[in-house]
């Protein structure tokens, strides 16, 4: 059993038996039930805050949002609220719901409900909008009148509910279209204006490549051939965004993204659950395309130049030496049989445990580059 699977099972019974704690201490009357909510409250913010910061951190809005109006509709006999109380706890309430449907869209399952037919993509999508007004009203109600259900809502309030029901996916829906065009580790840069001037950073490039891309073309229909591409992609994004990664851009079957220098232990993480990930999708893969993609990384570390190219349709770009290298140093797996190498640069940024994985295959000269670079790979 894996150091992480064994840390998320123990994290798991120890909520388990803290939940059970707190309700047996109020069911033996040993402190009140009151008491019993607010520790299942600080957990569901601390756990929701802690999953949303890992994995979703431009929705942490939402987040914060949800703090301020679970706290103001536990005050008494505040007036500055008015009528606007009930409504903003629906609005929160309805929030949460549309960060499931949200990581769902970004799921294998989301990924599956997108190659739908319009039709089955937009039942899918009103199911969830009249699931989700209904279970915010049932708790809402239930929050404040002690009813479960719409019951609990005057007219006026249930009118101005579902009026927020329509407004908030429709408001968040083109937000976060426009945040998973850009990349949610840059919007605010674009928002700013900032890479409107090259701005130079340094950063652990990585270029993945799909391996046998041109003789699958070769046997499965134009369709067929794009949808194999397609779901490598997903997979290799996947495996980069849990792992921190910065998709900044798509290279025909392949991708480049980018990690910060002190992140290097997250490239290879990221690699072996790309490894995993595509040896757990085989049976897809095989049933559907008869082949299971395999893939090439090429990693190097250095400055490099982050600038906004063109007007109507905005792309990020990535210059510089190391992104050739990178590029190149991806292309070396080829000729030397491997699946990973990395650069020099790269390994003295991983820790020393991770060091002591790679294996160094000697000074190599790349294409462009007047000193041979050392190259390390990670052996499976």
């Amino acid at each position: 059993m894996k150091a992480s699977t064994a840390n998320i099972i123990l994290c798991l019974i120890f909520l388990t038996a803290f939940n059970i704690a707190a309700w047996a201490l109020a069911y033996k009357g040993m402190w009140p039930w009151q008491y019993t909510w607010y520790v299942y409250w600080g957990e569901t913010v601390i756990i929701g805050g802690l999953a949303l910061f890992a994995y979703a951190k431009h929705l942490l809005i939402f987040f914060f949002l949800l703090i301020v109006v679970s706290y103001m509709a536990g005050l008494k006999n505040i007036t500055f609220m008015g009528d606007m109380k009930i409504p903003m706890t629906f609005w929160a309430l309805y929030s949460l719901f549309w960060l499931v449907y949200f990581e769902i869209r970004r799921s294998m399952l989301g990924y599956s409900i997108r190659q739908l037919h319009p039709t089955g993509q937009l039942v899918y999508y009103f199911t969830f909008m009249a699931l989700a007004v209904a279970g915010s009203c049932a708790l809402t109600g239930f929050i404040y009148f002690g009813q479960a259900w719409v019951a609990g809502l005057h007219t006026p309030l249930l009118q101005q509910c579902l009026a927020i029901a329509i407004g908030i996916p429709t408001l968040t829906i083109s937000i976060l279209k426009i945040v998973d065009m850009i990349g949610e580790q840059h919007v605010f840069y674009f928002l700013l204006g900032t890479y409107h001037r090259p701005e130079e950073k340094k950063r652990i490039v990585v270029f993945f490549d799909m391996v046998g891309s041109s003789s699958a073309a070769e046997r499965l229909t134009p369709k067929k051939s794009m949808e194999l591409i397609a779901n490598f992609i997903f997979d290799a994004c996947h495996s980069c965004r849990i792992n921190g990664g910065d998709i900044v851009n798509y290279t025909g079957d392949g991708l480049m993204v980018l990690w910060p220098l002190f992140q290097g232990d997250r490239v290879a993480r990221a690699y072996d659950t790309l490894v995993e990930r595509l040896e757990t999708r085989r049976a897809y893969y095989e049933d559907d395309y008869g082949i299971v993609p395999n893939f090439r990384m090429g990693v190097h570390a250095g400055n490099v130049v982050i600038s906004q190219i063109g007007e109507e349709k905005l792309f990020l770009g990535v210059y510089g030496d190391v992104v050739n290298t990178a590029s190149r140093i991806e292309q070396l797996n080829k000729d030397m049989g491997t699946r990973i190498l990395l650069s020099r640069n790269v390994r003295q940024y991983m820790s020393k445990q991770l060091q002591k994985r790679t294996k160094s295959l000697g000074p190599v000269e790349i294409r462009g580059r007047e000193e041979p670079v050392e190259i390390f790979t990670l052996p499976d």
